[in-house]
C-alpha cells in the first residue's frame, strides 16, 4: 500500500518547467482545478519554483499598479528609473 501511495504521488509531481509555465498562466487565468493542485504540491516541496512564484508575483503585483510612463515610439511600456529601483529593492524583500 505504502508503495502504491508513493508512486501515485510521483506520477502526480510535475517537473520545474511545467511549474513555471503554471505560475505564468496563473497571472492570467484560473488553472484548473488539477493544475492548481500539482503546483501546490510542486511549490511546497520545490524551493527554486516557489522562488520563482515569489519573484513573478511580486513583479505582477507593481505591473497592475500600473506605475509605467509611454516609452519608445513603439508604444511599448517602460519603467520609470526610479521606479524600477523601488521595485528591485521589494522583489528582493519579498525573497527574504
Amino acid at each position: 500500500m505504502k508503495q502504491f501511495l508513493m508512486e501515485q504521488m510521483a506520477n502526480m509531481m510535475i517537473a520545474c518547467e511545467k511549474a513555471a509555465f503554471l505560475v505564468s498562466k496563473r497571472q492570467d487565468e484560473k488553472l484548473t482545478c488539477k493544475e492548481n493542485f500539482n503546483l501546490t504540491i510542486h511549490l511546497a516541496t520545490c524551493k527554486f519554483c516557489s522562488l520563482y512564484a515569489k519573484q513573478i508575483n511580486a513583479i505582477s503585483e507593481n505591473i497592475k499598479e500600473k506605475k509605467f510612463t509611454p516609452g519608445s515610439p513603439h508604444q511599448e511600456l517602460t519603467l520609470d528609473p526610479t521606479r524600477k529601483k523601488e521595485m528591485e529593492t521589494l522583489v528582493n524583500n519579498k525573497l527574504k
